[in-house]
């Protein structure tokens, strides 16, 4: 029984690079290449993320790429 779960932080509101999560790498925003990274661990992932209305974005990218998030 495996009851390691790993959190990935992405929100948009960082004020030293706005948007930094959705720059592209390898022509994906940057969290989704972080999450495809950490999903070969096959460790469960949920993307978390707040509830500012900037985020809305990341909801949207999750729910296209079938990412588990959380809204907080």
């Amino acid at each position: 029984n495996n009851n390691n779960l790993i959190l990935l932080q992405a929100r948009t509101s960082s004020l030293r690079l706005k948007n930094k999560i959705l720059l592209p790498i390898n022509n994906k925003p940057l969290f989704v290449y972080c999450y495809d990274r950490l999903k070969k661990s096959q460790i469960k992932i949920i993307c978390v993320t707040s509830t500012h209305s900037s985020d809305d974005i990341v909801e949207k990218i999750c729910i296209k790429n079938k990412i588990n998030y959380f809204r907080g």
